[in-house]
């Protein structure tokens, strides 16, 4: 029986997309998810680490991410566990200056596979590149002198020159008759974004993903895989491994009085290992600051972030004041009626921050006038 234990683009020293809000709480996230794998590597007794595409975010790694790489790797192989790291583009370009790395990385210009000893068993590597079809050999045509020999397909999406930018396209479906073909045992596949090729209840491939979420576009639990190769099946299992939850949720806001409500609302989501975006949706009834809620909620998050979609103008908060014969009246019955007027969306969320915008600076000059607000 051979254990591997297989992850994806752990990018080392990458910073949220969104914001720099949390950077450092995500540098520290990174690096514990790092070391949670190193920590489950050990405790599965796995015989075989396998990281494929970005190891670190940047070509030249700080040097804290490598110090704590090289420590993690030598306890790997203190324990007699074979470390295998499949270059991205990124990593590939800083080759030369990831010192004390090299001996664990594997060229891309090869075309043997690489053949691994692990007791009385052998398993071979085959790193893959698309189209399979054309320019890899199935394992059974591939001779071996071990009794139990097994073949695992390794491909880097981002090394095959595949175009995956929409994180919602499912490659390896497209690919299912050329993975199927190959008559690997598995094929360990390398991407941010997690799929899976399943047939007749066997897992022929895997991506896991990234360990570590850096957007929304990777939201909810993040695995790495362990794969158990014995004669009888293949195992694969899917572990969750994150340090912090990335999810969006959407709350619809109509019955909330007033903020208070609207921050309870919130609050019942708290995780302290969350970064979490709100979408508020919703007729409301009152102005309404997002910057307010979040200053009161953020604490009890790793990130929070609120993004307003209610509705103002059609509420009876601004039908009773365009009925003023005021200023601020006459405003509401002009947003009324634009707003009524045309049926694109994106123009009606402009008059809608418009009227927000208006609204708030009455606010103010009425506080500084009279203490009082609208």
């Amino acid at each position: 029986m051979i254990k591997i234990l297989h992850t994806s683009d752990i990018d080392l020293g990458a910073l949220p997309s969104f914001t720099n809000d949390f950077s450092d709480t995500h540098h520290q996230h990174r690096l514990a998810t790092f070391n949670a794998l190193i920590d489950l590597a050990l405790e599965r007794q796995v015989d075989l680490f396998v990281v494929l595409d970005h190891l670190f975010f940047g070509a030249i790694p700080d040097s804290e991410w490598l110090d704590a790489v090289q420590a993690g790797l030598l306890q790997l192989e203190e324990q007699g566990i074979t470390v295998l790291l499949y270059r991205g583009h990124t990593d590939e370009g800083g080759e030369q200056a990831i010192d004390g790395l090299e001996r664990y990385y594997v060229s891309h210009n090869g075309t043997a596979p690489i053949t691994l000893a692990i007791g009385a068993e052998t398993v071979n590597l085959h790193l893959l590149h698309l189209p399979l079809s054309r320019e890899t050999t199935p394992s059974s045509a591939i001779p071996c002198e071990s009794l139990v020999s097994y073949h695992i397909g390794i491909l880097l999406m981002a090394v095959s020159g595949t175009n995956c930018s929409n994180p919602h396209y499912d490659f390896l479906i497209h690919h299912k008759e050329s993975i199927q073909a190959l008559n690997h045992h598995y094929v360990a596949v390398g991407y941010r974004h997690a799929s899976e090729l399943v047939d007749d209840g066997n897992v022929l491939a895997l991506c896991p993903g990234s360990p570590q979420a850096i957007d929304f576009s990777e939201k909810g639990p993040r695995h790495c895989a362990l794969v158990i190769l014995d004669q009888q099946r293949v195992e694969v299992e899917k572990i969750e491994i994150q340090q912090s939850l990335f999810d969006q949720v959407c709350i619809d806001i109509s019955e909330c009085c007033d903020e208070r409500d609207i921050c309870a609302a919130v609050v019942a989501l708290a995780q302290e290992d969350l970064v979490v975006q709100v979408e508020l949706v919703g007729q409301i009834e009152y102005p309404l600051t997002p910057s307010r809620i979040v200053s009161q909620c953020h604490n009890m998050f790793t990130y929070l972030d609120i993004v307003d979609h209610t509705s103002l103008i059609n509420s009876r908060y601004l039908k009773s004041m365009a009925k003023e014969n005021t200023v601020r009246g006459k405003l509401a019955q002009a947003f009324i009626t634009m707003n009524t007027s045309t049926n694109d969306v994106d123009q009606r969320r402009i008059y809608e921050l418009a009227l927000r915008d208006l609204l708030h600076r009455f606010n103010a000059v009425q506080a500084e006038n009279s203490g009082a607000e609208l």
